[in-house]
C-alpha cells in the first residue's frame, strides 16, 4: 500500500499519503455525510451483496475509473474496502471533484 500511497500523492491528487494520518479531506462535511449514510464511518465494510465496498460504498468500477481518471493506476482493481481511510477519503474526495454528488444522489448530503 506504501507504492499505491507514492504514486497517488506523486501524482499530485492527494494532500496526505497512507501514513496513518488523515485525510485533508476527511473532515469535509459532505464526506462525512457520505461516509455515515453509506457504511456508519466503517471503512471495512463490504454491503450485503458484496457490490459495494468500503465507507463511500465504491462499486468496484467506480473506485477503478476514479483511479483511472486521476492516473492513480496502481489503485486499479485494488478493492476498496481494503484501503487505508486515507486513500478512501482521498478517492472518495476525487470522485467529487470529478462528478459531484451524483454518485451518492440517494444520500441526501
Amino acid at each position: 500500500m506504501a507504492a499505491i500511497a507514492a504514486a497517488v500523492v506523486a501524482a499530485g491528487c492527494f494532500a496526505s499519503g497512507s501514513s496513518g494520518s488523515l485525510s485533508a479531506h476527511h473532515d469535509d462535511p459532505f464526506l462525512t455525510c457520505v461516509r455515515q449514510r453509506e457504511s456508519g464511518g466503517n471503512y471495512r465494510i463490504d454491503s450485503a451483496s458484496g457490490l459495494y465496498h468500503g465507507a463511500y460504498q465504491f462499486l468496484q468500477a467506480t473506485w477503478d475509473a476514479t483511479a483511472s481518471h486521476i492516473g492513480a493506476f496502481d489503485l486499479v482493481g485494488v478493492d476498496p474496502h481494503t484501503a487505508s481511510p486515507t486513500l478512501q477519503d482521498d478517492m472518495a474526495w476525487a470522485l467529487y471533484q470529478w462528478q459531484g454528488k451524483q454518485p451518492w444522489a440517494g444520500d441526501d448530503c
